[in-house]
């Protein structure tokens, strides 16, 4: 009976402070019905401190091209062109950049999503992230449209 409170008290703990926020939910035009990604990337914005999130929607579409041999006949290419479709950048509300470290301000408190720093190789500014924040991007389709939806999770 112990054990079973010990691990019960320990699942209580770790649900506690998980929280999701929908950062973005826009229509996206011309999506067909091929394979299709959705990649969203945080953007910390140095010179204002606020954070941002780039959201973009590529499609695998078939390659209508091809070529002919030297006795006419025709070989159509079997490889899918990634096309993008959408590409937005949008704000997200209590993300800020306080000294380097990366916070974001929601309602069950501040989460330390990471630390702002300088590549190795490159020397630009680059985003650390801890695994404190994380962004998850899908595509719901209904009979009418298709909508990007990308939710912000923090632990």
């Amino acid at each position: 009976m112990k054990k079973f409170i010990l691990a019960l008290m320990l699942v209580c703990t770790g649900i506690v402070n998980a929280a999701e926020v929908t950062v973005m939910n826009e229509n996206v035009l011309g999506l067909g019905s091929y394979f299709s990604t959705v990649d969203a990337r945080f953007i910390i914005d140095q010179t204002s401190g606020e954070g941002f999130v780039k959201v973009t929607v590529t499609e695998e579409r078939p390659d209508r091209g091809g070529w002919y041999d030297q006795y006419g006949r025709w070989y159509p290419n079997r490889m899918p062109i990634p096309v993008v479709v959408f590409q937005e950048t949008a704000k997200i509300d209590g993300l800020t950049l306080v000294g380097d470290q990366v916070i974001y301000q929601g309602a069950e408190g501040d989460v330390d999503c990471g630390k702002m720093g300088v590549s190795r190789v490159f020397k630009k500014p680059t985003f650390y992230l801890n695994g404190n924040c994380k962004l998850s991007g899908s595509i719901k389709n209904t009979r009418t449209s298709s909508n990007v939806v990308v939710v912000l999770k923090t632990k």
